[in-house]
């Protein structure tokens, strides 16, 4: 996760609606952490709760953020006029991540 953050801290910024950069950590990114970590969250302990291994259960709980966040980049051009973000999606998966592990302690 920390190489992660890095690299995301490294990657240059790309023109958004208007000609405004799509900064990395804007507060923008903080609610789709904290909205994917919530999610993620939920969904993983929902799926060990029911049996899943926590390992399993955080992998399969990521996706449940990951797929709201892209859901939501595909639909951000047509419905609220800005451009599909990578960045905002890779702060989903960061979210989603920190909150199926934390939930399940899978990682530790």
């Amino acid at each position: 996760m920390a190489a992660a953050l890095l690299l995301m801290a490294a990657w240059p910024g790309q023109a958004g609606a208007g000609g405004a950069a799509d900064a990395w950590w804007g507060r923008d990114k903080a609610v789709h952490a904290l909205a994917a970590a919530v999610v993620g969250a939920g969904a993983a302990d929902t799926l060990h709760t029911r049996g899943r291994s926590p390992c399993d259960a955080a992998r399969i709980g990521v996706l449940f953020p990951l797929t709201g966040g892209l859901i939501k980049e595909l639909a951000d051009p047509s419905f609220h006029r800005s451009p599909f973000s990578w960045r905002d999606l890779a702060w989903d998966l960061a979210g989603g991540i920190a909150g199926a592990a934390v939930v399940t302690g899978c990682g530790r």
